[in-house]
């Protein structure tokens, strides 16, 4: 029986759910064709980042609050994070569009056929190139400044998913990625099958993890001094009434 899986959400509880399937895989407690598909619903056009990371919802001055190269600072000491802190030193000069265009889509990027590129690509292209022409016209100097922009963060989390979705594709799980694809309805039929409306298209599943993150409330200036969630970053503009 084919069995496909609906993920909605592609932020860290999605990318939790798609290496535990991986490591169940690994150490045969799922077996190789119990899982057919599984496909990753985000209204981002980027996935993998996580909303609190995205350049969709926040700013190259939007840093983490944390200094990565405190040696006293626990953040740092943990495993997780100090793979974010060998991937800065890997990548904050090294990484270019083309190798990022080449290992996702499978072929060399050459600027001259942007055109004749899918919209993907060309999302892709768009997304990657405004990142870096907007960190070195921000004045951030990743040499010196020890806080990182909440948008590296969110860049390396993508390759985090990116590499996890090429790992059960390895293990003969077909990914199919729904980035721009805002989830407004999840209903189950008689038969206990899953649909996942997003409007214009539904997705059957036989199951759906639900990774959708914090929820917010809808009234999130609680005082004039304290706003309890800042993300997205955009209800920080809201005007009070005096």
């Amino acid at each position: 029986m084919v069995k496909i899986i609906g993920v909605i959400g592609s932020g860290s509880g999605a990318l939790g759910f798609l290496e535990e399937t991986a490591q169940q895989i690994a150490q045969r407690k799922i077996k190789v064709g119990e899982i057919d598909e599984i496909h990753i619903f985000d209204s981002s056009a980027m996935l993998g980042s996580g909303m609190p990371y995205d350049q969709s919802v926040t700013e190259a001055e939007h840093l983490l609050n944390a200094n990565i190269f405190a040696e006293n600072l626990k953040w740092a000491k943990e495993p997780a994070n100090q793979e974010y802190i060998k991937w800065i030193f890997k990548n904050i000069f090294r990484t270019r569009l083309k190798e990022k265009f080449t290992k996702r889509f499978g072929k060399e990027y050459n600027i001259a056929e942007v055109r004749t590129y899918s919209k993907e690509e060309q999302e892709f292209c768009t997304y990657y190139n405004g990142l870096y022409e907007t960190f070195c016209k921000r004045y951030l100097d990743f040499e010196k400044q020890q806080l990182r922009p909440r948008i590296l963060y969110g860049i390396f989390a993508v390759s985090l998913f990116e590499r996890a979705c090429a790992d059960l594709e390895d293990k003969g799980i077909k990914i199919v990625r729904h980035p721009k694809s805002e989830v407004v309805a999840l209903t189950r039929d008689a038969d206990r099958k899953f649909a996942i409306d997003c409007g214009s298209d539904k997705i059957a599943a036989d199951n759906v993890i639900v990774a959708s993150g914090s929820w917010h409330d809808a009234a999130p200036l609680s005082s004039n001094r304290h706003i309890a969630k800042i993300w997205p970053s955009a209800q920080m503009k809201i005007k009070k009434s005096p």
